[in-house]
């Protein structure tokens, strides 16, 4: 199979994604009003979403239908929302799968392997993702046990980390193989992060992979499809619906700096960064003119240098995930654009927080 790297560096596949070709996919873990607020929505809030989509008139696709076309380059499907739930609990089973039945809409669960196996507490078990594999559900690999893969220690040498990954990609897979029958390929970075050496291991597997991280989904996205959270404050309903007719931004320069301006490479920031500068400059300047990015859900500083912009946070990043999330309104059409860059930082002395 021909790579689907290639020579495209990240930054190219962000300028060259065509506006008009645009997928959204949408990311749950718990469906539920008693487990952790921040990865939870309560099922009220889940049938609420349900409705707009249905009122919004678009298709809800299956996962093979979008997988099939990102392996040949092709644009996915537009108008179009893919229904996705990482982890593999319980909830989706007792309170997502009998409302997406009911509606005939197909929709993909990630689910750790190990937590499966073990008939843990809160999980699925093989049975019942039979039964939803049987009535609409593709079941895929969320890991053997949820190892935060992006996050290799220095004292890990790049050969052994290599390994471990890819242990932990192809065993979830051939467990989901031998007790469902289904075989994708597509694996969802535990809790979203991911970097160049992951996305180069899932691209040598002939894997396609998803992130946590906002946005559009378009052609060259493959190996890290975005999808919109809908956990916590992030799935309130009043914010729905630009997220499902949002548009993937057309990126004609972008660039993460440090606070001296240097050019940062990928992966996670150096400890010392603390306030990454976000240098970005659009095709369309009209739409440039409204574009505003928030940290972690603050309200970036903007200034302009050459006609590009620059954001940057007010104070300094917490150590593990954040995101800056940025968007602009068309003022003729009204139509959302949106662009998000997931970063993840080290504590000052260059381990990683437990929790974050």
């Amino acid at each position: 199979m021909k790579s689907l790297l290639g020579a495209v560096s990240t930054l190219a596949a962000l300028l060259f994604t065509s506006p008009s070709s645009a997928l959204v996919i949408l990311q749950y873990e718990y469906i539920s009003d008693s487990t952790p607020a921040a990865a939870s929505t309560s099922p009220a809030i889940f049938e609420q979403h349900l409705d707009m989509i249905a009122q919004a008139g678009l298709e809800v696709v299956d996962l093979d239908t979008v997988t099939e076309l990102l392996r040949r380059r092709k644009a996915p499907p537009e108008n179009a929302v893919l229904m996705t739930f990482d982890g593999g609990h319980s909830s989706v089973y007792s309170e997502a799968y009998p409302r997406l039945k009911a509606r005939g809409w197909p929709f993909v669960v990630f689910a750790r392997t190990q937590a499966v196996d073990a008939g843990e507490a809160g999980y699925l078990g093989w049975a019942q993702l039979l039964e939803m594999a049987e009535n609409g559900a593709a079941v895929a690999n969320n890991s053997v046990s949820g190892a935060l893969l992006a996050r290799r220690p220095d004292n890990v040498p790049e050969a052994m980390w290599r390994a471990q990954a890819q242990r932990e990609i192809q065993y979830a897979e051939a467990r989901i193989r031998t007790n469902l029958g289904q075989q994708h390929k597509v694996f969802a970075f535990p809790l979203g992060e991911y970097n160049e050496s992951l996305k180069k291991l899932l691209d040598a597997l002939e894997f396609l992979g998803v992130s946590r991280t906002p946005g559009v989904v378009g052609r060259r996205d493959g190996l890290a499809m975005p999808r919109f959270p809908m956990t916590g404050t992030d799935g309130r309903p009043e914010a729905l619906g630009d997220k499902l007719l949002a548009k993937p931004m057309a990126i004609d320069s972008l660039r993460l700096l440090d606070e001296n301006g240097r050019r940062l490479r990928s992966g996670p920031l150096p400890a010392d960064v603390t306030q990454p500068v976000l240098e970005i400059q659009l095709d369309d300047r009209d739409l440039q003119a409204s574009l505003e990015c928030r940290g972690n859900g603050e309200l970036l500083s903007r200034r302009e240098d050459r006609k590009k912009l620059l954001f940057q946070p007010a104070a300094a990043l917490p150590a593990g995930r954040s995101r800056y999330d940025c968007s602009a309104r068309d003022a003729a059409s009204g139509e959302l654009f949106w662009f998000s860059m997931a970063l993840l930082r080290p504590n000052p002395d260059g381990s990683w927080p437990a929790h974050r």
